[in-house]
């Protein structure tokens, strides 16, 4: 099949989604530096096998359909090996590379055998080498260089809804940056669905980059709600954790959230609970830890650091 590619764009980016021989490869520009990152594939699929029990991974599909929409394209993708079709529609939106995917786009044509568990994003796309640093949703955040990691795969869902719960993932963000610039994401709709991948290759290269999880056993329900992913570039010579910061705070000013300030002009009771004093009890037992872990020390408590 002769490759096409249809470009769209905004101020701030460009995409280019190149139709190949079964399969679609994204790359996005950042028109103020110049930078490109990928092409990487669309995305990957993860269908659950029923009979055998497994998982089969897939980044090459059927392209059924696929309609330009002015702002970005929306595809409609067939698994013939596993009979699944699913639809993704890519946008630039403000400056932003949107990513959607409804689950009621997706039909499991052989439900009996085959049926839709995860897919994943643009894999590999916010990659850095050796000198760049990725910001991870574990915690508050947490700033990691891939230099001198070994390889390796990790994966987990947002907010503690999943085994891995010592990674504590608090925030459905992401980054990766390096000396020429970098990409940041986040997670505005499905989040509570959305799963993090995280990529060493041991050689100094890494990356990071989102997914959606439909379901992880055969018999778990879906969640029918739309998955959204949004990406935005970093420039070279910006702080990737204020600018993945500010973009958190906008998302969850846009979703109803009230800013501290406004909540203590509102409440003098939280005002004096800001400006108050923390009893180290609460904190934890002189070098014993935190009282959630237990202190079994019989030392008298003398309240010093």
């Amino acid at each position: 099949m002769t490759e096409k590619t249809i470009d769209f764009q905004d101020d701030i980016l460009q995409a280019s989604l190149t139709r190949g021989d079964n399969q679609l490869l994204l790359a996005v520009t950042d028109r103020r530096s110049g930078k490109t990152w990928g092409p990487v594939p669309l995305l990957a699929t993860e269908v659950g096998e029923r009979g055998l029990r497994r998982v089969d991974r897939e980044d090459r599909y059927q392209i059924e359909a696929l309609e330009e929409l002015g702002d970005g394209v929306h595809a409609i993708l067939w698994l013939p090996t596993n009979k699944v079709s699913l639809a993704v529609w890519v946008r630039i939106i403000e400056g932003e590379l949107s990513i959607l995917m409804s689950p009621q786009e997706v039909y499991n044509r052989f439900a009996d055998y085959f049926q839709l568990y995860n897919v994943e994003f643009l894999p590999g796309l916010a990659a850095v080498a050796d000198d760049g640093m990725m910001i991870l949703p574990m915690g508050e955040g947490v700033a990691s260089r891939p230099a001198g990691k070994p390889a390796v795969h990790e994966r987990f869902l947002i907010y503690m809804e999943q085994p891995r719960w010592e990674f504590v993932p608090t925030m459905p963000m992401a980054a990766a940056h390096g000396v020429d610039g970098g990409l940041g994401m986040l997670m505005t709709q499905g989040d509570c669905e959305a799963e993090v991948h995280i990529r060493t290759d041991g050689n100094g290269r890494g990356s990071v980059g989102y997914g959606t999880s439909l379901k992880r056993l055969w018999h778990d329900p879906v969640d029918f709600g739309e998955r959204e992913l949004r990406i935005f570039p970093i420039l070279p010579d910006e702080c990737p954790t204020h600018v993945t910061a500010a973009r958190v705070r906008r998302h969850a000013l846009e979703q109803g959230a009230v800013p501290t300030k406004q909540r203590i002009a509102e409440d003098p009771g939280l005002a004096y609970v800001l400006d108050g004093f923390t009893m180290k009890l609460f904190h934890g037992l002189e070098n014993e830890g935190p009282v959630a872990g237990g202190a079994h020390s019989q030392a008298p408590i003398t309240y010093q650091p």
